[in-house]
């Protein structure tokens, strides 16, 4: 096993190692969701009810922003989510009715060291603890460890 120069193991070289590719996610299908890249025009109607002033208050204790007032504010938002660069976010829909239920991003990727964190992860009270739910988890697991 090397060493360095103080003695310390360090383990093998890693030959042939490279780094981590961007997510370029159009959709993923499972048997109770399907994700997507959010779309302002094709989500926007379904994702009032995950981000408007109607959920319940205590959902966005751990989020980045408070519930919307309207469509127009929540166009807005939407905008502002895509228009980052270091984040990309997708819609969890219910494969049985079409309806977008949620929302959750791939973010703070670190190519280089092959690392990345879901975060922003917006289940609405239709969505949360359901298999629906478990499985958008599972689907984007599996695409980050089995594509990136």
């Amino acid at each position: 096993m090397p060493v360095n120069e103080y003695g310390q193991i360090i383990g093998e070289s890693m030959e042939g190692y490279t780094p981590g590719e961007l997510p370029s996610i159009d959709f993923l299908e499972g048997r109770y969701a399907r994700i997507e890249a959010l779309s302002v025009e094709k989500h926007a109607e379904d994702l009032l009810a995950v981000y408007g002033p109607n959920t319940p208050r205590e959902m966005w204790t751990y989020l980045f922003q408070e519930p919307v007032a309207d469509m127009e504010e929540l166009v807005t938002v939407l905008n502002q989510m895509l228009a980052r660069k270091d984040r990309f976010y997708y819609v969890i829909i219910d494969k049985a009715t079409g309806k977008a239920l949620g929302t959750f991003s791939l973010m703070r990727i670190d190519q280089n060291n092959r690392v990345i964190e879901v975060g922003a992860v917006t289940f609405s009270p239709e969505l949360r603890g359901t298999r629906i739910g478990t499985e958008a988890q599972y689907l984007l697991a599996r695409y980050v460890f089995e594509e990136l």
